[in-house]
């Protein structure tokens, strides 16, 4: 298929055969690329002579008459704040559970960057275990398991206090990697739930304060 342009300046497509024009798009045309038809202009270089240049659907990053990148920066500001979510359990024992949810305002993104939680040990609790996790609805990231005479302390990015067990396991820098990179908006918050399988119920206070970025959004989740 060849292309040429008209004496009045239009620019035509004809066929590889040399038959009429299928398309005369005007002053602003189009040239095919690999399969691809780009909007063409005639400009006016440095030296002042016209040259056929592509006019892109977006700014190209670099540009041959500028030589130089066009590229901007874009800010944008949060707000830190470091609310607590302390919480008097009422947890059954055996198999109670409990969660709490940090829940942004609608039009806004935090990101949890720290947490410090304690939950201490069930009082008068003879057998079996206590855990949280943490994480977004089914995506839970962390994990921790104590024995029923144990408290669980989250503070510098770690626990701090023995576990029976922790996911991910045998990796202290991956939790604290997790314990720093939360996310929460107001349709996925981000929750701690707890897990009470001892023998009494749990009914002392569960401190938990998270430091926050927070970010304004302006899409739906």
């Amino acid at each position: 298929m060849g292309t040429n342009w008209d004496k009045q300046g239009n620019y035509q497509k004809y066929n590889s055969d040399g038959s009429a024009p299928v398309m005369v798009v005007g002053s602003l045309a189009k040239v095919e690329i690999n399969g691809v038809e780009y909007p063409i202009k005639f400009e006016i270089d440095p030296n002042g002579n016209a040259v056929l240049g592509i006019v892109d659907s977006a700014p190209r990053a670099y540009d041959e008459l500028k030589d130089a990148f066009n590229v901007s920066t874009v800010s944008q500001s949060c707000k830190v704040q470091l609310p607590n979510y302390n919480k008097t359990l009422n947890v059954p024992a055996t198999t109670g559970v409990d969660t709490i949810s940090i829940v942004p305002p609608v039009g806004e993104l935090w990101r949890i960057t720290g947490l410090n939680i304690i939950v201490p040990a069930p009082t008068s609790a003879t057998t079996g275990t206590h855990t949280i996790e943490l994480g977004n609805s089914y995506m839970k990231d962390i994990y921790g398991k104590a024995t029923f005479n144990g408290t669980i302390y989250v503070r510098n990015h770690q626990f701090e206090t023995p576990m029976i067990s922790v996911r991910p396991t045998g990796d202290t820098n991956l939790i604290s990697q997790l314990l720093m990179s939360g996310v929460a908006t107001a349709g996925m918050p981000y929750n701690l739930t707890y897990y009470n399988n001892t023998d009494v119920d749990q009914t002392n206070l569960l401190t938990l304060w998270a430091r926050i970025e927070a970010y304004p959004i302006n899409i739906g989740w």
